[in-house]
């Protein structure tokens, strides 16, 4: 809604102050049916902070954000600490100098970011910067202070998806130059990065009018507990889910789900419970969450389903799904289009129930979810009505 400038609202009371004081001279009454002027409404905050988001818990359980301030597009962390929770915020990489009260300098990241927590409390964020034709850049924090680093250039860095493997940061990007999927490592003190995979056009994208390969875009990265590496990706091209497993130098590439059956795989969510590796992502043919685990050999409902891999089926649905496993049960978060509500989806003997979780403006993008010790749920999205960051701690 369009409210007039705070500027022209301030001269209104000295312009009808000066209007009626050259009048007093004339003796004139004042008008007993004038209704004195109602307050301006108050207008809630806007912080617009919160895009991309990522969230990471820490060994004592807290929750740690990376996002995008968009006033000055450059990459934030957060750290939540009591109960309740109160988050302390820092501009980690990109902030430029301020002239005069204006932001000065052409600093443009924060897209995509991620974050990672060591055991030993190093802090890790990877974000997308445009600057240069697009980089890949990562900052760590150890002790109080911050280190950036470019990581790869030229066309690369959307999607970033980061993890900690053998106590190093890994970290799994789109190179939309090449439109292929890349991972970059560091090791003993130096960065290497490698194409994973560059994708291949089959029937199935041919048929949706595809004319080039173009793999890597959502990529989600997962650290198993023995150290394999997962990346889950979406093949924009033929429409299909797919996974690279192994490590640096050793990747095996599969297609997890979607040949043959439309458009599946986008926003894929791996999460790891029982030794079993688990996956949500979004249906868009069949406008559905879908949840499953991998067998080795297949995608297969989770172990107690009774839907098999559908979680929830509406117009619309299935964006940004995140997972939590509580008590060796998952629960699902994830955005409902039609309402612009985050909705929580539980497994019990029925099989999925869906409940709406938040509905308070446009929530439930950039879904994160984490359970602590503790059997609480870290739950963190973006909040579009008031561009800033929604948290609650809650128990399923």
């Amino acid at each position: 809604m369009y409210r007039n400038p705070p500027l022209v609202r301030a001269f209104w009371p000295l312009f009808y102050t000066a209007l009626f004081v050259g009048a007093a001279g004339c003796g004139c009454e004042e008008d007993p049916g004038l209704d004195p002027l109602e307050p301006d409404p108050v207008v809630d905050a806007s912080w617009n902070r919160g895009f991309y988001l990522d969230m990471a818990l820490d060994g004592e359980g807290d929750p740690w954000l990376a996002y995008q301030d968009r006033d000055t597009t450059a990459l934030n962390i957060a750290h939540g600490t009591g109960d309740p929770v109160e988050f302390t915020h820092w501009a980690v990489d990109g902030h430029g100098a301020a002239e005069g009260g204006m932001l000065v300098g052409a600093f443009d990241g924060g897209y995509y970011a991620s974050v990672a927590v060591s055991p030993e409390g190093s802090v890790h964020a990877t974000h997308w910067s445009r600057d240069n034709d697009g980089q890949l850049r990562h900052a760590v924090r150890q002790g109080d202070s911050w280190t950036t680093t470019v990581v790869d250039y030229g066309g690369v860095g959307q999607f970033t998806s980061l993890g900690l493997r053998n106590g190093e940061p890994i970290v799994a990007y789109y190179n939309y130059d090449d439109r292929a999927l890349k991972v970059a490592w560091k090791s003993e003190q130096t960065w290497s990065n490698e194409t994973v995979d560059a994708g291949e056009l089959t029937q199935d994208g041919i048929d949706d009018g595809a004319t080039l390969a173009d793999v890597g875009r959502y990529a989600d990265l997962l650290v198993t507990a023995d150290g394999t590496t997962y990346i889950a990706y979406f093949d924009h091209a033929n429409g299909n889910l797919k996974v690279a497993v192994g490590g640096p130098g050793n990747w095996t590439v599969d297609t997890w789900y979607g040949e043959g059956t439309g458009r599946a795989g986008a926003w894929p969510n791996l999460s790891e419970a029982g030794g079993a590796v688990h996956v949500a992502f979004q249906d868009e043919t069949a406008s559905a969450v879908l949840f499953g685990q991998w067998t080795g050999a297949e995608l297969a409902p989770a172990a107690g389903s009774t839907t098999g891999l559908t979680v929830a089926a509406r117009q619309f649905v299935g964006p940004d799904p995140a997972t939590a496993w509580v008590s060796g049960s998952p629960v699902i978060m994830y955005h409902d289009g039609v309402e612009n509500d985050a909705l929580l989806a539980t497994m019990g003997p029925e099989g999925w129930t869906s409940t709406i979780f938040a509905a308070d403006g446009a929530v439930g993008f950039h879904n994160q979810m984490a359970a602590d010790d503790s059997g609480n749920v870290n739950w963190a999205c973006f909040n579009h009505s008031t561009t800033d960051i929604s948290f609650q701690r809650f128990t399923p």
